[in-house]
């Protein structure tokens, strides 16, 4: 049984996602852009079931490196906004290209944003791009809440200032005050 969600998409360069869905028994592969094209790298057990079968995907957007004895020769790796630039020229090919595609400005997909800061512009570009596309469809994404209080016991208007910069974006926050919440979280949504 694949989670409730289409794709898994995170800035990190690490693998603690896939290693967690690997912990669960699921079929997955994660994705990111070595030289100019996506290439995926699926778990034992996608491998086993074969490309066309369903595994759950995580986009790498900014690179990937996992624990293991990994080649990361041609990866891509983005570490700053003009090394994005230059590395993506603008252009909507590769892995920025797919996840506009095929989630972002896509109605029938919804993607799970986990570990980020969306401090990156040109990536929060796309986002508000998609949501012109799309207006009223909301992605997600799990958030520390940055508020004084639990998040719980914060006022309407405290929610709705924190939640708007991301929903002008078109990602619904699913605020969270501590990290080992996360998990119970991700349950929830599955």
């Amino acid at each position: 049984m694949l989670p409730g969600w289409d794709a898994i998409i995170t800035y990190n360069f690490d693998d603690l996602m896939g290693e967690a869905l690997d912990e669960a028994g699921l079929a997955r592969a994660a994705y990111a852009m070595r030289a100019d094209e996506l290439a995926g790298d699926p778990n034992t057990l996608a491998r086993e079931q074969g490309q066309h079968a369903l595994h759950q995907g995580i986009y790498h957007v900014h690179g990937y490196t996992p624990r293991r004895l990994f080649r990361i020769t041609h990866v891509r790796f983005v570490f700053s906004t003009s090394q994005y630039e230059c590395t993506y020229g603008g252009s909507r090919a590769g892995i920025v290209g797919e996840v506009f595609a095929r989630w972002l400005a896509n109605p029938v997909h919804h993607a799970l944003y986990v570990g980020c800061s969306f401090a990156d512009e040109e990536m929060n570009r796309l986002l508000r791009d998609a949501a012109k596309v799309l207006p009223g469809r909301y992605h997600y994404a799990l958030l520390k809440w940055p508020g004084s209080c639990r998040h719980s016991e914060a006022s309407a208007m405290e929610l709705a200032l924190a939640s708007a910069p991301y929903l002008s974006m078109g990602v619904r926050p699913l605020w969270f005050d501590d990290f080992g919440e996360i998990a119970g979280l991700i349950r929830r949504l599955a």
